[in-house]
This record gives C-alpha cells, sequence and structure tokens, in this order.
C-alpha cells in the first residue's frame, strides 16, 4: 500500500473558524463511533449563522442552502470536511484540475466519507445529493461524482472504526489502482 503525506486531517481535531472563534467537532454522549446516531455538535461562538459564517455559503445550491437552514451544526461540519478534504487532495494530487479526474474521484468519495462519519449515512448523502442539484449539471459527471460519494459512504458503514487517516489513505490507495472510475474524453475509465 502506497502511504501518502502526512497530512493532519483529524475531523475531531480543534479548529479556529474563520472570525476568530474555536469551532471543534465532538461526539455527543451516546454516540457510536462513526457517528451513527447523526448526533453531532459544532461548538463555537453563540448565535452561529451559517449564512454569515463564510462566503461559500453564496456558491450553494438552493437544496443545500435549505439543508444549511434546517441543519446549521451539519452544515458547519461539511463546511469543515470540505476545507479538509481540498487541502488534502491539493497535497495528494499537485497541480490537478480536480475535476473529471482522480483528484475529483478522492475529493468526493474522502468528503463523503469524513460527512458519513460525523453526521451518519443519511443526511451525509442528503448534503452529497443536494452538492449535484445545479441547472445544466452534466448527467455523465453527477453519476460519477454520486459514484464516488457513495464509495465513501459504504466505506464508513463497512469500517466504523477506521480512523479519518486510514478512509484518506484506503480511497488514496483506491484511486490508484483504478478501484474508482472517472471521465476521460468523454469516456469512463478506471482512475489510474
Amino acid at each position: 500500500m502506497k502511504v501518502p503525506p502526512s497530512i493532519d486531517l483529524n475531523p475531531w481535531s480543534t479548529e479556529t473558524g474563520t472570525s476568530g472563534d474555536d469551532f471543534y467537532l465532538t461526539r455527543e454522549s451516546g454516540d457510536e463511533p462513526g457517528g451513527r446516531n447523526g448526533n453531532v455538535a459544532a461548538n463555537g461562538g453563540d448565535g452561529l449563522d451559517i449564512q454569515h459564517e463564510t462566503q461559500a455559503y453564496a456558491r450553494l445550491t438552493d437544496a443545500e442552502r435549505a439543508l444549511a437552514r434546517n441543519s446549521q451544526s451539519a452544515a458547519l461540519i461539511v463546511y469543515r470536511n470540505m476545507n479538509r478534504v481540498t487541502d488534502a487532495t491539493k497535497a495528494l494530487f499537485p497541480g490537478a484540475r480536480a475535476h473529471n479526474d482522480a483528484a475529483d474521484a478522492f475529493r468526493h468519495a474522502y468528503f463523503s466519507a469524513l460527512n458519513a462519519r460525523v453526521l451518519g449515512y443519511d443526511l451525509a448523502f442528503q448534503f452529497g445529493v443536494a452538492h449535484e442539484q445545479f441547472p445544466g449539471n452534466n448527467p455523465l459527471e453527477m453519476q460519477m461524482d454520486l459514484s464516488y460519494n457513495i464509495f465513501g459512504y459504504n466505506l464508513t458503514i463497512f469500517n466504523p472504526n477506521m480512523s479519518s487517516v486510514q478512509m484518506r489513505n484506503y480511497i488514496y490507495n483506491a484511486v490508484l489502482s483504478g478501484e474508482l472510475q472517472m471521465i476521460y474524453q468523454g469516456r469512463i475509465v478506471p482512475t489510474h
């Protein structure tokens, strides 16, 4: 197994938010490993308003905005995971476009695995589908992106005690070995 460069991607770590408040993810009492109950909390400053937390809100699909309004803590977790996964993708696939390539497959699968681990399958799935619901989304690209998401969800479901670093390494190796597929010149091909 090829071990990718060391990157601190622990979803339970303390991070400093853009507003200067410390935000961190916790498991609430009674949660099973992997967040199966969907009981997550984003602890931070009082009066968290996801609409003003980040400029990324403006880039969300209508379906993502609806989910963010209904579950602000979950939306903040998804946002933090997006940043973590973006950093990992850039480190592991330097110079990659991360659109319809191996980096894209890694990014979607790892993002979905982290979200499912913390939010539970159902809520992670809702956010994943909502992200693909925008006008003009190419059906083949949407199919590929959702298949990457399912790979990540399944990794979490069948390996509930896998750490985020283990997930990252597993997905990275799956991409390198061609276990996932991507779109190349309008055709579906292995990611290796």
